[in-house]
């Protein structure tokens, strides 16, 4: 398949191509190469994974010790990819099923890549390098992007909720159950729902499987994606609030009774600018205070609250579904 065949789109004037795809590795994650091209000649490459914890949804990715690169703040906005892209991808990735690859690693040095050869066969670049007695002098370009303080929006009441570090998704310690609801009142006080601006953009189906003890954990999970828009009230920027609607298909290995019930709303992504970036990512992300998090989170991080699915993994997304604006959506 040559260059020109690769599946590719154009957004806001960025065309992004396909250009490689790389099976579940032992850990079960699913790599993709894109590359994207801008009007004056940029090109970049990038990395994505499919998210486990978001139900497969796609993430900008690099290492940083043997694990994903989160950023440093809202981790979970801060590499989510744009859904246009997200749909386009889910498309047309059967596509690419044969073209495997392997990371160039353009972050490092020439000398680090001939010193450490046999240590550098990984799918992912690096995001800040360090081996042995060599550093990498050019800190790679993905975790410089995510990082970017011009894509971060502080708004009310976000911004007041988000001083406690303790309250932000991944460092609760405790149920943040209440400290949600708290949260969403706030937020129906400062914006409303504008009942017209919800749209439906996609359906897509994700299996997760895990086996423990001999007993397989299987369930299908089916979601809708949509985008609604909500006006301020007191002249801060509207924003958009993308989430999704979620389903159970079939289940294997585990209690879906009062557990993972049908029709459950949950929000995925809020920005006051849905522009697409270079990095497939969107130009802006509104810091959230928890309002964005994971519909499943590790067991490590929901130790003490969720609904246990598998030993790795604990169900949360039950505390999102009445939030503002859900609780208006449902009646309309």
């Amino acid at each position: 398949m040559g260059s020109h065949e690769l599946p590719n789109i154009v957004i806001n004037n960025i065309r992004f191509q396909l250009e490689g795809y790389n099976p579940p590795d032992p850990s079960g994650k699913r790599s993709l190469k894109m590359r994207s091209f801008l009007v004056d000649g940029t090109s970049y490459e990038l990395y994505l994974y499919q998210s486990e914890s978001s139900l497969g949804l796609w993430r900008l990715g690099c290492w940083d010790r043997g694990m994903f690169y989160k950023g440093k703040l809202d981790y979970v906005q801060q590499t989510f990819i744009h859904f246009i892209l997200q749909e386009f991808i889910n498309k047309n990735i059967s596509k690419i099923d044969g073209l495997h690859f392997k990371n160039e690693h353009l972050e490092l040095s020439d000398k680090i890549k001939t010193d450490y050869k046999e240590f550098l066969d990984y799918s992912f670049p690096f995001c800040y390098t360090k081996l042995a007695a060599y550093e990498s002098t050019r800190k790679h370009y993905i975790p410089i992007h995510i990082n970017d303080p011009s894509r971060i929006v502080e708004i009310k009441p976000f911004s007041d909720f988000e001083k406690d570090e303790t309250k932000r998704c991944g460092f609760w310690k405790v149920s943040p159950e209440p400290y949600l609801k708290t949260l969403s009142d706030e937020f129906s006080k400062i914006y409303r729902l504008d009942e017209n601006s919800i749209h439906f953009l996609y359906t897509e189906t994700y299996e997760y499987s895990t086996t423990e003890f001999r007993n397989t954990i299987k369930f299908n999970i089916i979601s809708t994606y949509f985008v609604c828009r909500l006006i301020s009230r007191n002249k801060q920027p509207d924003l958009y609030l993308y989430y999704m609607i979620y389903n159970i298909a079939d289940h294997t290995g585990i209690d879906v009774d009062g557990l993972l019930i049908d029709k459950y709303y949950f929000p995925l992504f809020l920005t006051p600018n849905i522009k697409i970036t270079p990095f497939g990512t969107f130009q802006h992300y509104v810091l959230s205070a928890g309002y964005i998090c994971k519909l499943f989170e590790h067991m490590k991080q929901a130790e003490k609250f969720g609904r246990g699915i598998s030993r790795e993994i604990k169900y949360i997304g039950y505390m999102y579904n009445d939030l503002f604006p859900f609780n208006e959506i449902k009646t309309l």
